[in-house]
């Protein structure tokens, strides 16, 4: 392009390469689920701030610079706050109940649930609960189906179009899912025949039968 050249490719010079089956685009999900998450963080953190007890500081213009400090020394969180005798009668304490429900831990269970329904919907495993290890390995694996769906199908349409290029172009091309990860849907034995089942001369998990001496 910079010495001049210029050179229009139409459909019959080149092949298209599809995301995703439908043509719908990730961005579009990763977008809500951004929004769903952020709006969620930000609940959480309002929800926070809500826990603290306002107080509330009564009195006339008179008093207006004295509980202007009375404030900051709260704010330092300072213990041990002197003041006069006559303190009491000339501004008024009280506290204001919010009556507002810690909801921090609520959050932050639907925050997680939250990413791994994004995950999943982008072929990642990611398990929904805060502690897996108290779950046995199906219960941490329950979306393992929806996972293998969103693979292959984001797979077959590379497929697809690997297919046309070396159609076109007389090439040799082909496409496989990329990853390093040892996980249960991505062993490299997961979806061989026999996988699962107990090798031969190994021991099973089925009760054996005992002999009884009478």
């Amino acid at each position: 392009m910079g010495d001049g050249y210029n050179k229009v490719f139409g459909k019959e010079d080149s092949v298209v390469i599809f995301s995703r089956p439908f043509l719908v685009p990730e961005i579009n999900q990763i977008v809500t689920h951004c929004n769903n998450l952020a709006t969620a963080k930000v609940s959480q953190t309002v929800n926070l701030l809500q826990q603290r007890t306002p107080v509330l500081l009564s009195g006339d213009k008179t008093t207006s610079l004295t509980r202007d400090n009375f404030i900051q020394k709260i704010l330092k969180g300072i213990p041990f706050i002197k003041v006069d005798s006559k303190f009491r009668e000339n501004i008024g304490i009280d506290v204001a109940d919010l009556r507002v429900n810690p909801q921090y831990n609520e959050i932050s269970t639907y925050i997680q649930r939250e990413l791994a329904e994004a995950l999943a919907e982008l072929g990642i495993e990611c398990s929904g609960v805060e502690k897996p290890e108290r779950l046995v390995s199906t219960e941490t694996s329950y979306n393992n189906g929806e996972i293998e769906m969103t693979r292959k199908s984001l797979l077959y349409t590379r497929e697809r179009a690997v297919e046309a290029i070396n159609r076109k172009w007389g090439l040799n091309i082909s496409v496989t899912f990329n990853s390093e990860m040892i996980t249960p849907i991505n062993r490299p034995d997961a979806f061989e025949p026999g996988a699962g089942n107990p090798q031969e001369g190994s021991e099973s998990n089925q009760p054996q039968d005992e002999e009884v001496e009478e």
